[in-house]
């Protein structure tokens, strides 16, 4: 078994913004779509052990929601375990304006911790849409203005 401190102590963890200097044996920690559980559970402890991680951010599906507790606030005594949200599972069709993502505002909270980055995954979830000439939808407008923006 791996302990967090035999981890941290021969850990080779790098960024995707240091992609040229990783070391034989490195990981690299990311996230997928920004679902809210990144900030209540991972965040905490990727701060905790100064681990840093990438988040690839579906930009549609983030809330205007405010900041939820997180398991530090438990570890605080400001909440109980029982305040936190609790994942719910993942359902492809049900995704938009779900309260399952990130917000805003947990979102800069994240990235200016230095540990997160946040990068474009994509605007939405499609299945291979197309609009009405058999073209490939662009999806990018909406990353990409997000990613200029933070």
């Amino acid at each position: 078994m791996i302990t967090i401190t035999l981890f941290k102590k021969n850990k080779k963890i790098s960024t995707i913004y240091n992609i040229e200097n990783i070391e034989p044996n490195s990981v690299i920690i990311t996230f997928d779509d920004g679902f809210f559980d990144n900030f209540a559970y991972a965040y905490p402890l990727l701060k905790k052990y100064e681990i840093p991680a990438t988040v690839f951010l579906s930009t549609c599906y983030v809330s205007e929601r405010g900041v939820r507790h997180t398991i530090e606030d438990v570890w605080n005594k400001n909440a109980k375990i029982s305040m936190l949200q609790k994942p719910e599972p993942y359902q492809l069709d049900k995704l938009k304006n779900n309260k399952e993502f990130l917000t805003w505002e947990e979102i800069k909270i994240m990235h200016k911790s230095g540990l997160i980055a946040f990068e474009s995954h994509g605007h939405e979830h499609l299945k291979h849409q197309t609009d009405k000439f058999g073209e490939k939808s662009s999806h990018l407008q909406g990353p990409y203005f997000f990613l200029i923006c933070l």
